[in-house]
């Protein structure tokens, strides 16, 4: 008998409307084809979820920690400063810290 080490398969969160979220507890980083990614255990679709690698967001999520629950908010796009190159996917991220009683917010 062969054993074969058995991958972990996330969905990937690939937002295109302005306000759709992304709540969970990040379970890991890891290196995509552009950059560094998070997988985030999605709150909505209980699936492992990948971020994706728009420089923006990376950006925001340097300092986010394995472990910590967030929430990661799709603003929309912004006009690209250059002719030709494609418009800045912006976003929004916020920790969950607990509330002044100590307590975690709910989403």
């Amino acid at each position: 008998m062969t054993f074969k080490p058995i991958e972990r398969k996330s969905a990937f969160w690939s937002p295109d409307t302005a306000g759709q979220h992304l709540t969970g507890i990040v379970l890991e980083r890891i290196e995509g084809n552009f950059g560094q990614q998070l997988v985030i255990d999605d709150e909505e679709t209980k699936k492992a979820t990948t971020t994706p690698s728009h420089r923006w967001l990376q950006n925001l999520l340097e300092d986010v920690a394995i472990g910590e629950r967030v929430r990661i908010t799709y603003q929309g796009t912004e006009p690209p400063k250059v002719k030709g190159q494609n418009p800045t996917k912006i976003y929004v991220v916020e920790r969950d810290e607990p509330d002044d009683a100590g307590e975690v917010m709910a989403s």
